[in-house]
């Protein structure tokens, strides 16, 4: 769970958590996120972690990811299944081909795909996405490039041991 609240002292964080814990018991952290600005952005920059390690752990199309707050995730996974599945049947990667998953999140759209293409290349502009991004890609062995691809390099090279692990093709 994840709560916005303006820059002064939350009142009663502690009480909140204990709550939320007891209501709901599969809670995996509690954060809160200040947003002392007056825009149309919903998160600031700062978080708290008020309770548990500050992330969530999923998998999907047989990628296990790790999530902050400010990660972008579709909570819909089956529906996002079977569009990543559509998404690597039309692309129709082969092992020759440079894959670039452009506006990246955590990295699971490229990531599904990458047992078909010779390189993944992701681009994200989220420092907190970024950092998402290189640590599934670890938590599927993959190695990371020398070289930056823009200013927010993701997954590179796949070792040539790495076993296949591709999102469930749809019919």
């Amino acid at each position: 769970m994840s709560g916005v609240h303006p820059p002064e002292p939350a009142p009663h964080a502690d009480a909140l958590c204990t709550r939320l814990r007891e209501q709901f018991a599969d809670i995996a952290t509690i954060l809160l996120n200040v947003n002392s600005k007056n825009t149309n952005v919903i998160l600031g920059t700062e978080t708290h972690t008020l309770y548990g390690p500050g992330y969530i752990e999923d998998t999907l199309c047989g990628v296990p990811v790790q999530l902050g707050p400010l990660s972008f995730y579709q909570v819909n996974t089956l529906a996002a299944e079977r569009l990543y599945g559509i998404a690597a049947q039309y692309a129709q990667l082969t092992p020759d081909d440079l894959l670039l998953d452009l506006y990246c999140g955590a990295g699971t759209i490229g990531l599904s795909m990458a047992d078909h293409c010779r390189e993944l290349v992701g681009v994200e502009i989220v420092p907190e996405a970024i950092e998402s991004a290189k640590a599934n890609a670890a938590r599927m062995g993959m190695l990371w490039p020398q070289r930056a691809a823009s200013s927010a390099p993701m997954p590179g090279r796949r070792p040539r041991s790495w076993p296949p692990r591709a999102c469930t093709q749809t019919s």
